[in-house]
């Protein structure tokens, strides 16, 4: 009868090892998701603004091929520059990071040949920067806008 005593005394004693063990976890966590939180507000802090776009009743042409926008011949714009370009002259795609775009959008040649370098730079990071994707097929572009 002594001995159960002694077990329940002993047990009261010295807390289990998970009520030491709790505290600490969850403190550790709490730290780990606000450091995780302000390294992702950094990152939306360091991007930068893509350009402005330029207004579509300022370019009556493309700032490529100065081929005349129809209403066949539609006007896109860069995501990189903001220039205004027909299809054949931005029918490429590439993620541009730096604006926080990870998905391939739609780049003029020049802006696509420039990311191209970019990236392959050994400044650009595989583990950071994704690579251009190419250019996008330009059958309907070509049969769309005409010759």
């Amino acid at each position: 009868n002594n001995n159960n005593n002694n077990n329940t005394s002993a047990s009261r004693a010295s807390p289990p090892s998970s009520a030491l063990i709790a505290p600490n976890a969850y403190a550790v966590a709490a730290a780990t998701v606000a450091a995780s939180n302000a390294m992702r507000n950094a990152n939306v802090n360091a991007r930068i603004s893509p350009p402005a776009w330029v207004p579509d009743d300022k370019a009556p042409r493309c700032m490529s091929c100065r081929t005349q926008f129809t209403a066949f011949r539609r006007r896109h714009h860069c995501r990189n520059c903001g220039g205004v370009f027909c299809g054949v002259c931005s029918n490429a795609t590439a993620p541009l990071p730096k604006y926080g775009l990870t998905k391939a959008v739609r780049v003029c040649r020049d802006c696509y040949v420039s990311e191209m370098r970019a990236s392959a730079s050994p400044a650009g990071s595989s583990a950071t920067r994704s690579p251009p994707i190419s250019p996008r097929s330009n059958a309907s572009a070509a049969t769309a806008g005409g010759s």
